[in-house]
């Protein structure tokens, strides 16, 4: 879990706003000012604290075997609609990428079910629906889960939650040399 620049910035702007106190204003508008700002607050606070624990992603299919270093499709699920989640393989065990093995174009998720490429290679954003991403693992091995950190930053960014989760395979997926 951590703070974002967004909340910083808010809570410095809240903290001037009341050392200014301005005279001018409308006692009125002032606390309405003050009632949205402080619910923009508690939302962006809550809000992925809430959202992170209640949604729930899934590997629908996967590959049964792959070559180390070689990119696979793995079909993942999210329960229910909301804010995208990042997801980012752990890095020792390889990366993820979005769409089809076949090259896809890049940009940013746009709707339902679509992955869209993150701010640094390997993670990715997938919202609800069924999503087609391309994994390449690095190691050899059976794995019967993927080692993954899903974040979440709610509606206005405000606060990053994150958690690492291993994201059960439907069948054990071997990977050779």
């Amino acid at each position: 879990m951590g703070l974002t620049p967004g909340l910083v910035v808010l809570v410095v702007l809240l903290g001037v706003i009341a050392g200014l106190r301005p005279s001018v204003a409308s006692p009125t508008v002032t606390a309405l000012m003050w009632a949205g700002l402080f619910t923009m607050v508690v939302l962006g606070v809550l809000w992925p604290l809430l959202d992170r624990r209640s949604r729930r992603l899934v590997v629908r299919r996967c590959a049964g075997d792959v070559v180390e270093g070689d990119g696979f499709g793995v079909t993942v699920s999210l329960d229910r609609a909301g804010f995208p989640l990042q997801v980012q393989l752990d890095a020792s065990v390889g990366s993820l990428g979005r769409g089809a093995l076949s090259a896809a174009p890049a940009g940013g998720s746009a709707g339902a079910g679509v992955a869209g490429t993150g701010s640094s290679p390997g993670e990715l954003f997938v919202n609800a629906g069924v999503t087609d991403v391309v994994a390449v693992l690095t190691r050899r091995g059976v794995y019967t889960a993927l080692p993954v950190r899903v974040t979440d930053t709610g509606p206005f960014g405000l606060l990053r939650v994150s958690r690492g989760v291993h994201l059960r395979l439907p069948a054990p997926l071997y990977v050779a040399p």
